[in-house]
């Protein structure tokens, strides 16, 4: 496996894991505020609050996940030493190093 194939899986292994974990909290947390606010309606403005701020930090959590996938998918665009000695001549080997 080259190092290019690598870094696609490791993107797709970063989101996929990047997003269970906050998905399954987010369930949870809706879960626990509908429950929250069955036992006390009265606490519904509260509950919804403190939610959506549980919510968002959550998300932020799958965004990170989304950067770090995008900054693998930019390390797997760049050409490796095999990939240039490949496709171009020897006398651009060397200034494609420096």
């Amino acid at each position: 496996m080259d190092s290019q194939s690598a870094a696609y899986l490791a993107m797709g292994i970063a989101v996929g894991l990047g997003a269970i974990g906050p998905g399954l909290g987010m369930g949870a947390a809706v879960a626990a505020a509908i429950d929250g606010t069955v036992r006390q309606p009265e606490a519904e403005g509260k509950v919804r609050t403190l939610m959506f701020i549980g919510l968002a930090f959550m998300e932020a959590l799958a965004l990170y996940a989304l950067v770090i996938a995008f900054i693998l998918l930019g390390q797997a665009s760049k050409p490796t030493e095999q990939t240039v000695k490949q496709v171009a001549a020897p006398h651009q080997v060397e200034a494609i190093k420096e």
